[in-house]
């Protein structure tokens, strides 16, 4: 039994495991299967989806083709196109290699027409220059040719106003100066202005000389007065003269009517100075000031008295006051009260005074110059003169702060306000007797029997324009209002007008022309190649 349990059971294991077996076999050949069929149905799928790509890439290859065809048409197109652009870039580069050459081409032409522009500016400037040379050559020698014919006619002037043929000698002196003036010469040369002195008649003796020696000149009211034409002269004979233009007859070629004022020959007058209501003073050498009323002659006044002294020079100041000065002191004077308010002495000794700014200038004999502000010494100008020389003339040019001192022996000296020598003007002989400013000279008389005109316009030339000859030696003068004109006093007596405008003299000499020039009287004096012109109906 046991055995058959056994057998039954192995049996039954066996049919167990059999159909276990089977079971095991049977699902895993349906899970064979239908990994199987979902293999077959991957690989249909596949072959779907293989058979869809072969199509797509046989379209796709059809459509590459079709692109590459386009593309080969496009490249061939392509080419033609970068062959046609090299071809246009070639043609481009030879044009622009065209441009360039003609760029250089026109650069070179452009360079040499500049330097030919060059060329020819500086040949027009080289011609400029040459033609300028030439006219400047032409007017030089044109200046040279009229300014030394002025300075012949002038000499054939003066020549023939001596031989008393005054209409030709009018004639000579005014082509002298229109030739000189229009080529730019100096009217001042000494022959055109001697021959303008003689034909204009602006040179004469005034009516009513002194019997003594003229020693000082007045403006009456000191150009500001009623009556500014008159002037008042003094002599070392006592004499005080009032000298009165004519009505209607004022200027350089004025007539005047001489009245004696004062006449006592006890007196020596050495200076006079008029105040605003025409009364002069008169300073005499031994201290005695005449005070008188030019509207009252007879009217005696007494004299006021200043010490014991040599004096020789009255300065009127701004104020009034008068200062007369001496060879040893000074004296400051109230002229309305009559009475002296302050007197210095000056142990140096005195050689010459004056006014600067309204301040009293000393000339000591020493040498030095004192200015005085008030009654005292302020300070001194340390001017270095000369060895030996002395002073005896002194003028202050206010607008260049120049000290102008004339001497004993001629020269005049220049000196700035610090004392500085700014020049020495040589030219008189004699001693200066008198200095004084006139518009753009400065006039000096001297001893030596001139008046001589200085150019102070440029003090590094400082020259003698033209200088004036007398017979006896001028001693004091007066410049006129018109700045054109002075009255010279001279030594006997007498006074002189005379006009130093060569302007004036000119128009005077021109107005004195009765006839012109003949064509022989021109072929001689003037010269037959320059051309013939009258003078009568003159317009500058």
């Amino acid at each position: 039994m046991k055995i058959i349990d056994k057998g039954l059971a192995l049996a039954v294991t066996a049919a167990v495991s059999s159909g276990i077996t089977y079971w095991l076999c049977t699902d895993r050949y349906e899970r064979a299967e239908a990994e199987l069929r979902d293999r077959v149905a991957e690989l249909r799928d596949r072959e779907r989806s293989s058979m869809v790509t072969r199509r797509i890439s046989e379209q796709m290859e059809d459509i590459a083709f079709q692109q590459k065809a386009i593309s080969d048409q496009q490249r061939e197109r392509a080419e033609k196109q970068s062959l046609i652009a090299d071809m246009e870039r070639g043609k481009a580069e030879m044009e622009r290699s065209l441009a360039r050459e003609a760029e250089r081409q026109a650069v070179r032409s452009a360079r040499q027409a500049d330097s030919m522009r060059l060329l020819a500016e500086f040949q027009t400037l080289v011609a400029t220059q040459e033609r300028q040379d030439a006219l400047a050559a032409r007017a030089k020698a044109d200046t040279l040719f009229y300014n030394s014919l002025g300075k012949l006619l002038a000499q054939n002037s003066v020549a023939q106003y001596s031989a008393g043929t005054t209409d030709l000698a009018s004639l000579l002196s005014f082509a002298s100066w229109h030739y000189t003036r229009t080529y730019g010469g100096d009217v001042y040369q000494q022959d055109v202005f001697t021959s303008l002195l003689h034909t204009a008649g602006n040179s004469m003796q005034l009516t009513g000389t002194l019997q003594g020696s003229v020693r000082s000149m007045a403006w009456l009211g000191n150009g500001g007065g009623t009556d500014a034409a008159s002037f008042v002269a003094v002599s070392d004979y006592g004499e005080i003269t009032l000298l009165k233009a004519a009505r209607g007859d004022a200027g350089g070629t004025a007539r005047y009517q001489a009245q004696t004022l004062f006449a006592d020959s006890r007196y020596v007058f050495r200076d006079v100075k008029t105040d605003s209501v025409a009364t002069c003073y008169a300073l005499d050498v031994t201290g005695r000031i005449v005070c008188q009323d030019v509207h009252a002659p007879r009217v005696a006044v007494q004299p006021l008295l200043l010490p014991a002294a040599t004096w020789e020079h009255l300065l009127r100041k701004a104020d009034g006051t008068l200062v007369a000065v001496a060879n040893d002191r000074v004296a400051w004077i109230d002229p309305q009260c009559r009475r002296v308010l302050h007197t210095e002495e000056v142990k140096e000794g005195v050689a010459e005074a004056g006014l600067m700014d309204d301040e009293l200038v000393l000339c000591c004999n020493t040498g030095r110059i004192a200015v005085f502000n008030g009654y005292k010494e302020a300070r001194s100008v340390p001017v270095t003169m000369p060895r030996g020389e002395t002073v005896t003339a002194f003028e202050y040019l206010a607008d260049r702060g120049w000290l102008v001192l004339g001497t004993e022996t001629g020269p005049v000296y220049v000196f700035d306000r610090n004392g500085r020598l700014l020049n020495a003007l040589h030219g008189h002989t004699g001693r200066i007797t008198h200095l004084e400013r006139m518009s753009w000279m400065l006039v000096s008389s001297s001893y030596d029997h001139t008046l001589r005109l200085w150019d102070v316009r440029d003090i590094a030339s400082l020259m003698t324009p033209v200088n004036i000859s007398y017979d006896r030696w001028p001693l004091c003068f007066a410049v006129d209002g018109d700045q054109k004109t002075l009255r010279v006093g001279m030594e006997g007596g007498d006074i002189r007008s005379v006009s130093v405008s060569v302007e004036k003299n000119a128009e005077s000499t021109r107005r004195a022309i009765t006839r012109e020039f003949t064509k022989d009287e021109w072929r001689y004096y003037i010269g037959k190649e320059v051309p013939y012109r009258t003078f009568m109906d003159y317009m500058p």
